[in-house]
């Protein structure tokens, strides 16, 4: 069963314990990090020299910087809609300016375009990597934390969890085999403001060996499947499954229902 735990800083210290001071730390792309449970290695690790952190991740999100005042006065309003209090990742703009204690490296696999030139470190610690085979890449890399966010619900049988809008190369780490002589660690992080995702993405409280549910990012603004919901009340017609690009299928998945090629049993909640 998993352990809940209240602080990032209480699961950074068991992640310790569990795989050494060594910590290579895969996270998902895009929104699926654990924003505050990432700043808390990389703080605890740039504290500390007997430590060691590789983060192996892609797509990390940047709130955007305004070049002039006319740019602040216009896109100001708008990125304080957009992002309010959202909390950066810690490593970015050491990441950028090279400045990167001696004890930690970041690699990334896909980065936004054009958004590292004329960054040495970020291009020489870069992986090329197809998207098919990131888990194996960052197996090679050495990872022995795997971190992502959650969505989280009550359910009759207890808590249930949701990947949410990143369960696909999780979903792979989950099933690869694992070496008995390697440690190997999964933690999450909950947020409120994921939309809880179901099917595959749902998973069990177990599935995690520490879950992190610290009222600090237990917000309660509008949250994203509401989002979701509205825009899907408003489209008109059959809507389609798209394939996730990190994920094999078999060759008849277009001809089946509900994807491409094939009715979609869908339904909006206006049409509800």
């Amino acid at each position: 069963m998993s352990n809940i735990l209240t602080t990032v800083e209480e699961c950074v210290d068991k992640a310790i314990v569990a795989v050494g001071n060594d910590l290579v730390v895969a996270a998902p792309l895009g929104l699926g990090k654990p924003v505050q449970l990432i700043n808390a290695f990389y703080r605890r690790v740039a504290a500390d020299p007997s430590l060691s952190l590789h983060i192996v991740t892609a797509l990390c999100l940047e709130v955007p910087k305004p070049g002039s005042h006319i740019e602040a006065n216009l896109a100001g309003p708008i990125m304080e809609r957009l992002f309010g209090d959202y909390e950066e990742l810690a490593f970015i703009q050491p990441f950028r300016d090279g400045s990167l204690p001696d004890n930690i490296q970041v690699s990334e696999l896909y980065f936004k375009a054009g958004s590292m030139k004329n960054q040495p470190i970020a291009q020489q610690n870069y992986i090329s990597s197809n998207y098919t085979h990131i888990v194996r890449d960052m197996f090679t890399s050495g990872v022995n934390v795997m971190v992502q966010m959650v969505a989280a619900r009550e359910t009759p049988e207890g808590l249930s969890l949701s990947l949410s809008s990143n369960p696909d190369i999780t979903l792979e780490m989950m099933d690869k085999e694992r070496d008995p002589n390697r440690p190997f660690i999964m933690l999450a992080q909950t947020h409120d403001d994921m939309p809880f995702m179901e099917h595959d993405a749902e998973v069990s409280l177990d599935t995690f060996d520490w879950v992190v549910r610290n009222p600090a990012v237990q917000q309660d603004p509008l949250r994203c499947a509401e989002y979701g919901n509205t825009t899907a009340g408003l489209r008109h017609g059959p809507a389609r499954q798209q394939p996730d690009p990190g994920r094999r299928y078999p060759a008849d998945w277009y001809r089946r229902p509900g994807r491409r090629g094939g009715p979609c049993l869908y339904r909006t909640p206006a049409a509800q």
